[in-house]
């Protein structure tokens, strides 16, 4: 699984209009919301704690952080720990994480309302534009999952400490 975009020219003329797809430093464009999808996503920590237990820590591969404190975004199924059936029709449940030396090209951020959006674009690097070659071939989007997924990493061996 992977996410993948790709930049093609609407109208050519010649090889040379085969301009590419560039976001600047700091230009970023909404890719819609990650979480919540429904109203049952946002949960309290505790309950999502006996959850994850209960389904062998698999479900937090799949949690943010609410803009509640005490509160996650979970897009699991309660019944069996894996993404929901709302989740896994969304784009966003199968973007990649990106090495520890790679610059992410999409962030996730919270709305005014508390809603998870990812961006597609670098905010965080002055010098470095996302760009995607008008060449027709897919290149795959990656984000960084922060600091609080390290303890999944460590559980499927491929921590970065």
């Amino acid at each position: 699984y992977g996410v993948f975009a790709k930049a093609t020219p609407l109208m050519r003329k010649s090889e040379q209009d085969k301009l590419p797809f560039e976001l600047k430093p700091g230009e970023l464009l909404d890719m819609g919301v990650y979480a919540p999808l429904c109203p049952e996503d946002k949960k309290e920590e505790p309950v999502f704690f006996v959850k994850n237990f209960i389904h062998s820590y698999v479900c937090e591969e799949w949690t943010f952080d609410a803009d509640v404190k005490g509160e996650v975004f979970d897009i699991t199924d309660d019944f069996t720990g894996d993404a929901h059936d709302v989740a896994r029709r969304h784009i966003h449940a199968y973007v990649n994480e990106c090495c520890s030396d790679e610059v992410p090209s999409v962030r996730a951020e919270h709305d005014p309302c508390g809603h998870v959006h990812y961006l597609l674009g670098i905010a965080d690097n002055p010098k470095k534009s996302l760009v995607f070659p008008a060449d027709g071939n897919d290149v795959e989007i990656f984000l960084n999952y922060g600091p609080l997924y390290e303890i999944v990493r460590l559980r499927k061996g491929y921590s970065r400490l």
